[in-house]
């Protein structure tokens, strides 16, 4: 009986040693991702600062933009389906000639 006590108390300690290596491991991933500066964009419709990785992609015009909610995605779509798109941009860009906003 003491035979089994001791590979189970030393297999025991292999284990808690390793999972406790990689516990420590990925908390101090998760810590050091988190405490990276992370790349901010601007809302294509609203402007709102938001982190790049969180944007919804809307396609407006034919081309792919940053907005940072439903919200603005749905202003986009309810924009150009209702064909408002030269007005909003001549509003939102205060010019007659805008066929695609990123050829600014």
């Amino acid at each position: 009986m003491p035979c089994y006590f001791a590979v189970s108390s030393k297999l025991a300690l292999f284990l808690l040693k390793h999972l406790m290596a990689f516990a420590f491991s990925s908390l101090f991933s998760v810590i050091t991702t988190s405490l990276q500066p992370r790349e901010r964009i601007s809302c294509f419709h609203c402007n709102e600062q938001m982190r790049k990785e969180k944007a919804l992609m809307a396609t407006f015009n034919g081309a792919s933009y940053p907005v940072c909610c439903h919200g603005c995605l749905a202003v986009l779509k309810t924009i150009e389906r209702n064909g408002l798109t030269q007005q909003y941009l001549q509003e939102k860009y205060g010019t007659d000639n805008m066929h695609n906003p990123s050829d600014l």
